[in-house]
């Protein structure tokens, strides 16, 4: 199965260009059209391309660059809302005022997918592809879990991968039945997110995820060699497996452990997080009845699954893991 996701996202690979990293001074942007002017020979000698569009995402990386050109040491954009909403040669002057103005040692990788630029990234970027991570994680099945695993849930697009990866299942003998361990993948092509492993647990009767609590988390900025990122990517996957196995005890523990103040919890959580009364509502049915540590980390994890946006998911997710992380701690409940 990682295979067929590898091959997806080796046809999404096809649609990809990158260039660069070129001074920032070599581009600009087209009056006409707002687009950004490829800078000659940039695709291959005598290959040229029509002014390209920018994604949201890579007009806001843009003006965010840009922004550190109009002031110098400080983390301010160039007014979007303002530029989107004037004219293409309106926008372009003022773009290229301050691509103009900007030191001439400053350097952008430009990634594209099809005909759109899709990120605008500085020169330290290292170009990290989801069909890599994607073959990365299948060598670290291959290597730690002796080639078997179970894809939980997958999500292979041009600019993002995220991967729920099953390795074992175990039988604590709490009455609950199988627990799935295994780990949690990440990465973004455009500057969106980390390159990420973190240990996961899965309850086979039900899609609820949580993730690893103790020091199993690994996130790395794009920075590096190649050669370091693939011996630590599948050492992390590696102890994933450990990680996830102490995880799932806190959460037995967690379980068995009472919360005295459940209601006020939920509703703190709640406000703190903005979640609505559906939300709030679906945290109650996930967590039963037992009123415990345990059951709230159910509770959210069953609640998150409403969100049809996986990220929004995932997001629910690790704030009950970090919940539980808080227990741990607090209550001691893995020596």
């Amino acid at each position: 199965m990682l295979q067929k996701l590898v091959k997806r996202s080796k046809t999404f690979d096809e649609m990809k260009k990158d260039y660069g990293p070129e001074p920032v001074v070599r581009h600009s942007i087209d009056p006409e059209t707002g687009h950004l002017i490829v800078p000659s020979g940039m695709f291959g000698e005598g290959v040229s391309y029509p002014p390209m569009p920018f994604t949201e995402h890579a007009f806001n990386q843009l003006t965010d660059r840009l922004g550190t050109t109009c002031w110098p040491g400080r983390h301010r954009s160039l007014p979007r809302d303002f530029l989107l909403r004037c004219e293409p040669d309106v926008r372009a002057n003022v773009l290229n005022h301050w691509i103009e103005r900007t030191d001439a040692d400053k350097q952008w990788r430009v990634r594209t997918f099809g005909e759109r630029v899709r990120a605008v990234v500085t020169d330290q970027y290292a170009p990290i592809w989801n069909t890599w991570v994607l073959e990365m994680a299948q060598k670290a099945v291959t290597e730690k879990a002796n080639g078997w695993c179970e894809i939980l849930q997958a999500h292979v697009g041009p600019d993002i991968v995220r991967l729920k990866l099953l390795f074992n299942y175990v039988d604590p003998g709490d009455g609950n039945g199988d627990y799935g361990l295994g780990a949690y993948c990440e990465n973004s092509e455009i500057g969106t997110h980390k390159l990420r492993v973190w240990p996961l647990v899965k309850k086979t009767s039900c899609n609820n995820s949580i993730y690893g609590v103790h020091e199993g988390r690994w996130e790395c900025f794009h920075r590096g060699s190649y050669e370091l990122l693939e011996h630590d990517f599948i050492m992390h996957m590696g102890r994933a497996f450990d990680v996830a196995d102490r995880t799932l005890l806190a959460l037995l523990k967690a379980h068995a452990t009472p919360m005295p103040d459940f209601e006020e919890q939920v509703e703190r959580m709640c406000e703190e997080h903005g979640w609505n009364d559906t939300t709030k509502n679906h945290i109650y049915q996930g967590a039963g009845t037992d009123n415990t540590y345990g059951s709230m980390v159910d509770g959210m994890t069953f609640a998150a699954q409403d969100f049809e946006d996986i990220q929004r998911q995932i997001d629910m997710e690790l704030i009950a893991s970090q919940f539980l992380a808080a227990m741990v701690k607090e209550k001691e409940l893995v020596q």
